[in-house]
């Protein structure tokens, strides 16, 4: 923790907002009276920002806002307090009971890892903490790497819905929910926003970004949202460009946690199969109408590689992504809602 009360990657996330967020909404021309009421603040693991529009933005920005940062103290395994903390901490010992939210994002989650085959993971935990992320991130040797991978198995969570609770089948499983749990924050603080007579909203949490209806009509140019995606090796470039309406479009990618050794890049997108990070792409960003599952989606594509991970896409009707190969070009896949551009001009 630092003087702001942040875990060292959530201090290098507010402070490097702009280079790392790896998603962002490109700004119009804003008329007198038009302009959004913002409330922004650090959850999980970033920094997250509301903008609203029209009557009482700003007592529903600040409510979408404490959505988010609530489900982050309910999910987060890095704070003792938090529910995902207790299940790890009994596991191999018994069912820990949780909150709705809970059962119902880690339900999700291993839905996500079933027809993935693994892919994605949940369990992750013990891989991440083996390779040191977030915040000593450095190569773990066979043995620890082999232990980790023991340890990481979604068939071994077990969900009992009509008590609320969750067990690890082992003692040192853990749960991680990184690779889903912003996404579906980011759902709910949308549904707050409904909740409460928003038409016309923007979420940005990091890689994921929520673009909520139609543009009010009074700004210029379209009347969708345009989010850009950024260059995975140039934090001033974008890939491409998306415009949207009631979409999320949601970024993983090698850029976002990484370090250097001998030359060669180590990212905190890790394999659960093997233990590596997953080399075929540089980012995968999913475009489509769950930020939950977008978030699971850019996670898993992005892992198993461009024949199996796009192939899936294909078949998950409503979502299609723009992946950056590990060789620097860029693909569309699936049925990405909205339109894209790619940097070079052509668009579909």
């Amino acid at each position: 923790m630092n003087a702001l009360g942040l875990r060292p990657g959530r201090a290098a996330a507010a402070a490097c907002l702009a280079l790392a967020v790896g998603l962002s909404a490109l700004p119009g021309c804003v008329p007198t009276g038009m302009s959004p009421v913002e409330k922004s603040g650090i959850a999980m693991d970033t920094f997250v920002r509301v903008r609203a529009y029209g009557p009482g933005a700003g007592e529903a920005a600040a409510a979408a806002l404490a959505e988010i940062q609530r489900l982050d103290a309910l999910l987060d395994p890095y704070d003792e307090s938090s529910e995902i903390a207790a299940v790890n901490r009994a596991a191999g010992t018994g069912a820990v009971r949780v909150s709705p939210e809970t059962l119902e994002v880690v339900e999700r989650a291993l839905w996500h890892a079933e027809r993935t085959g693994g892919s994605f993971d949940p369990t992750i935990l013990p891989l991440v903490k083996a390779w040191g992320f977030p915040t000593t991130p450095h190569i773990p040797g066979p043995e620890k790497l082999g232990e980790a991978l023991s340890l990481v198995d979604y068939r071994l969570v077990a969900v009992d819905r009509s008590n609320s609770t969750l067990s690890l089948g082992k003692k040192g499983m853990c749960l991680d929910l990184g690779g889903i749990a912003k996404g579906y924050a980011v759902d709910r603080a949308a549904a707050v926003l409904v909740e409460r007579g928003i038409r016309s909203a923007l979420i940005e949490a990091g890689g994921n970004v929520y673009a909520l209806g139609m543009k009010p009509a009074a700004l210029a140019g379209s009347t969708s949202w345009r989010v850009g995606i950024q260059h995975p090796r140039d934090p001033a470039g974008l890939v491409a460009t998306v415009t949207v309406s009631g979409q999320s479009v949601v970024t993983s990618g090698d850029y976002q946690r990484f370090f250097e050794a001998a030359g060669v890049r180590y990212h905190h997108l890790l394999d659960p199969g093997t233990g590596q990070p997953a080399r075929s792409f540089m980012s995968v960003t999913v475009i489509g109408p769950s930020s939950t599952d977008a978030d699971a989606l850019s996670t898993a594509v992005f892992v198993m590689g461009e024949r199996a991970g796009l192939d899936l896409l294909r078949t998950t009707r409503g979502f299609g992504a723009v992946a950056v190969r590990a060789d620097g070009t860029t693909i569309v896949a699936g049925e990405p809602p909205g339109r894209v551009d790619l940097a070079g001009g052509t668009g579909r």
